[in-house]
């Protein structure tokens, strides 16, 4: 067993007989709906706490807090914030034409997500009518500007291009992108544009956006070919493996095949250590809605359910 199958590895000629299926399929994933529930509670609660004519202490506090920072990291923070635009989405459409070459629909991905998320976000503007910080506050510094705050529509936009990216991403990239996003939301507030709760409604909603884009049109589902089967099940300290054939019928986050090994048939089995039906939200709705598992193995991650079934 491995807890890496992304990682490719040189071809190997005898892996196995027959045609092998193509390295990524696009699927729905159940979790994506839980994505989108979460993503409703935490704008639904954010909009509880707005209000139009007065600004809670905490909020105001906080704001000062980031808005009153000094001026130094301004011009860094100002290009970073392009990302929450439409300018921005075509950009990141671009990158990912050139970062993912396999997967050509994440751009389409990308480019719906900003420009939904931008949208969305002008509606609920006009609908909760909040005032910029400019309309409760009288020392805003660095924006004069006046309209509607909530929700913000560059941290909307940066985090609906985020949760549609994030599939076609390793893990590391993906926790860069989600960092870039909350840096936005940061230079929205340091600017004086927005004030914390805008902030974290406009993520909210751009992770709705996102999450609601894959459910709709499915988002890729990494399965490895034979040749990159038997590389990885070769890389281990256990015997070579010769003859891998996949197990025909549908499997849920394992990939199995059957081999030869000294001369002997073996069962080789690979996680995927990036499943996102596995990831920590799965696994507290898990909790909360089984609250005895029995199951434990559900909660486990690809490496101590490795080391687990063995």
């Amino acid at each position: 067993m491995t807890d890496t199958v992304r990682t490719p590895q040189l071809p190997v000629s005898s892996a196995g007989s027959g045609p092998a299926p193509p390295p990524s399929s696009h699927r729905r994933h159940p979790g994506d709906a839980l994505r989108i529930a979460a993503g409703a509670t935490v704008l639904a609660v954010a909009l509880l706490a707005v209000q139009r004519d007065r600004l809670s202490t905490s909020e105001g506090d906080l704001f000062r807090l980031v808005n009153h920072l000094p001026s130094q990291a301004s011009p860094v923070l100002v290009v970073v914030m392009q990302i929450g635009t439409l300018a921005g989405t075509t950009g990141a459409a671009a990158v990912m034409l050139v970062v993912a070459r396999r997967h050509r629909r994440a751009a389409l991905d990308l480019a719906l997500a900003g420009t939904v998320a931008w949208c969305a976000s002008r509606v609920v503007k006009n609908v909760v009518e909040r005032p910029r910080p400019t309309g409760f506050l009288d020392d805003v510094l660095r924006f004069d500007g006046h309209g509607h705050g909530f929700v913000s529509s560059h941290a909307a936009v940066a985090a609906a291009l985020a949760t549609a990216a994030g599939p076609y991403l390793p893990r590391r990239w993906r926790r860069l992108v989600w960092a870039l996003v909350w840096v936005v939301g940061f230079a929205r507030v340091h600017q004086g544009a927005h004030l914390p709760l805008d902030v974290v409604g406009g993520i909210a909603l751009g992770w709705m956006v996102g999450s609601t884009i894959h459910l709709l049109l499915g988002a890729p589902h990494r399965e490895p070919g034979l040749d990159e089967a038997a590389a990885v099940a070769r890389s281990g300290s256990g015997p070579r493996v010769s003859d891998l054939r996949r197990v025909p019928g549908v499997h849920r986050g394992s990939f199995p095949f059957t081999a030869t090994a000294a001369g002997r048939p073996v069962f080789v089995k690979l996680l995927d250590p990036e499943r996102r039906d596995r990831d920590w939200l799965h696994r507290m709705a898990r909790i909360f809605a089984f609250r005895d598992v029995r199951d434990e193995a559900a909660l486990l991650g690809p490496s101590d359910q490795a080391h687990r079934e063995a």
